[in-house]
Protein backbone atom coordinates (compact mmCIF):
# COMPACT_ATOMS: atom_id res chain seq x y z
CA UNK A 1 0.00 0.00 0.00
CA UNK A 2 1.46 3.69 -0.67
CA UNK A 3 0.72 5.92 2.29
CA UNK A 4 1.78 9.90 2.10
CA UNK A 5 2.77 11.52 5.33
CA UNK A 6 -0.80 13.55 5.89
CA UNK A 7 -2.90 10.32 5.30
CA UNK A 8 -4.52 11.85 1.88
CA UNK A 9 -3.28 10.81 -1.48
CA UNK A 10 -0.73 12.83 -3.72
CA UNK A 11 -2.76 14.01 -6.96
CA UNK A 12 -1.97 16.27 -9.65
CA UNK A 13 1.34 17.87 -11.47
CA UNK A 14 3.90 16.91 -9.53
CA UNK A 15 5.76 20.24 -8.17
CA UNK A 16 8.75 21.22 -10.28
CA UNK A 17 8.18 18.19 -13.16
CA UNK A 18 6.35 20.22 -15.53
CA UNK A 19 4.39 17.34 -17.46
CA UNK A 20 4.71 14.59 -14.72
CA UNK A 21 1.51 13.69 -12.96
CA UNK A 22 1.00 11.32 -9.55
CA UNK A 23 -1.86 9.58 -8.53
CA UNK A 24 -0.57 7.73 -5.74
CA UNK A 25 -0.74 7.23 -1.53
CA UNK A 26 -4.68 5.87 -0.93
CA UNK A 27 -3.66 3.99 1.70
CA UNK A 28 -5.55 1.13 1.14
CA UNK A 29 -8.59 1.86 2.38
CA UNK A 30 -8.73 5.17 0.24
CA UNK A 31 -8.94 2.87 -2.94
CA UNK A 32 -12.68 3.75 -3.78
CA UNK A 33 -11.11 7.92 -4.64
CA UNK A 34 -9.01 6.53 -7.40
CA UNK A 35 -11.38 6.28 -9.69
CA UNK A 36 -12.37 9.97 -9.39
CA UNK A 37 -8.60 10.97 -8.75
CA UNK A 38 -7.66 9.07 -12.05
CA UNK A 39 -10.58 10.40 -13.70
CA UNK A 40 -9.43 14.24 -12.53
CA UNK A 41 -5.77 13.05 -13.80
CA UNK A 42 -6.86 12.48 -17.25
CA UNK A 43 -8.61 15.41 -17.85
CA UNK A 44 -5.47 17.86 -16.61
CA UNK A 45 -3.43 16.16 -19.11
CA UNK A 46 -6.32 15.53 -22.12
CA UNK A 47 -7.85 18.49 -21.87
CA UNK A 48 -4.97 21.17 -19.99
CA UNK A 49 -7.25 21.28 -16.96
CA UNK A 50 -5.85 22.38 -13.53
CA UNK A 51 -6.26 20.99 -10.09
CA UNK A 52 -8.91 23.29 -8.99
CA UNK A 53 -10.62 22.88 -12.02
CA UNK A 54 -11.43 19.17 -11.30
CA UNK A 55 -13.94 18.44 -8.24
CA UNK A 56 -11.11 16.79 -6.44
CA UNK A 57 -10.78 17.61 -2.67
CA UNK A 58 -8.04 20.28 -2.03
CA UNK A 59 -6.71 17.92 0.26
CA UNK A 60 -5.54 15.87 -2.60
CA UNK A 61 -3.54 18.39 -4.25
CA UNK A 62 0.04 17.52 -4.20
CA UNK A 63 1.67 21.14 -3.46
CA UNK A 64 5.31 22.07 -2.61
CA UNK A 65 4.10 22.60 0.60
CA UNK A 66 2.59 18.86 1.35
CA UNK A 67 5.87 17.58 -0.24
CA UNK A 68 8.22 19.78 1.69
CA UNK A 69 6.70 18.77 4.67
CA UNK A 70 8.44 17.76 7.95
CA UNK A 71 5.64 16.18 9.67
CA UNK A 72 6.00 12.74 11.00
CA UNK A 73 4.67 10.15 9.09
CA UNK A 74 0.58 9.68 10.26
CA UNK A 75 0.87 5.46 9.88
CA UNK A 76 4.39 5.50 11.65
CA UNK A 77 3.40 7.59 14.33
CA UNK A 78 0.07 5.25 14.72
CA UNK A 79 2.29 2.18 14.69
CA UNK A 80 4.55 3.63 16.89
CA UNK A 81 1.37 4.55 18.83
CA UNK A 82 0.05 1.21 19.04
CA UNK A 83 3.69 -0.56 19.96
CA UNK A 84 4.44 1.47 22.96
CA UNK A 85 1.24 0.64 24.82
CA UNK A 86 1.60 -3.16 23.64
CA UNK A 87 5.16 -2.73 25.23
CA UNK A 88 4.19 -1.64 28.37
CA UNK A 89 1.66 -4.66 28.83
CA UNK A 90 4.27 -7.18 27.68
Amino acid sequence: MGYSDDGCPYVGEIPYRSGQYVCAGFTGHGMPQTFLAAEAIASMIVHGKSFEDTELPGLFNISPDRLESDSEHTSLAGWKSVMQRLGSKL
